[in-house]
């Protein structure tokens, strides 16, 4: 029997696959390239660039994340792709964090409140936007902000982080912060632990 020749190409699906299979094996270089040519069958396809973005991050790429990053939230825009099974809000908020890492403090507002618009009540939303007010010294809205992530926190998050930033938040504009400190240490963070033991106990104040 003669053997059948196949002709067909690789399709999209082809390339994403093998792009997960790279993405396990710590192959992002080749996991941007199975990614780009899946774009380059469907570019439509709004999770393809977003999977590409957070490969990009893993190589510290970050600007060309932020690209990937905008593309997919302009597709969330225009595009209501059924297979699409990634938010527009995570699309804002991990621009955002991209953001934040190269010093565009106002673009990381401006994407985690676009964020915190789509979905009121996710507390990583909360906990980013804090972080760049605090960075820009904004320590009252941080102070909010941090207060929220808090109300909202799921259960999952990393709860003793929001309670001690808010305390170096409140030791900046001279509020009480032990409280805070306390918590963070109750929750397992050391760090919090040895800066009470430090600052909070009546010797040292």
């Amino acid at each position: 029997m003669l053997p059948v020749l196949c002709l067909c190409q690789e399709t999209a699906d082809d390339y994403l696959n093998s792009a997960k299979t790279n993405i396990k094996l710590g192959k992002y270089l080749e996991a941007i390239e199975d990614y780009s040519s899946a774009i380059s069958i469907k570019p439509n396809l709004s999770d393809t660039y977003f999977n590409r973005a957070r490969a990009y991050v893993l190589l510290e790429e970050y600007n060309l994340s932020i690209n990937d990053f905008s593309k997919f939230i302009d597709l969330k825009k225009t595009n209501s792709e059924l297979r699409s099974k990634i938010s527009q809000e995570l699309g804002y908020s991990q621009r955002g964090l991209m953001k934040s890492i190269i010093k565009d403090n106002i673009g990381a507002i401006e994407d985690y409140s676009k964020a915190i618009e789509l979905n009121p009540k996710n507390a990583d939303n909360y906990f980013g936007r804090g972080n760049v007010y605090r960075e820009t010294k904004s320590y009252k809205m941080a102070i909010d902000d941090f207060s929220n992530a808090i109300k909202y926190d799921a259960g999952y998050g990393d709860l003793e982080f929001t309670f001690f930033n808010r305390a170096m938040v409140k030791k900046e504009i001279g509020e009480d912060f032990c409280q805070d400190l306390k918590k963070s240490c109750e929750l397992g963070n050391s760090s919090a632990c040895n800066y009470s033991k430090e600052s909070c106990n009546p010797k040292a104040r």
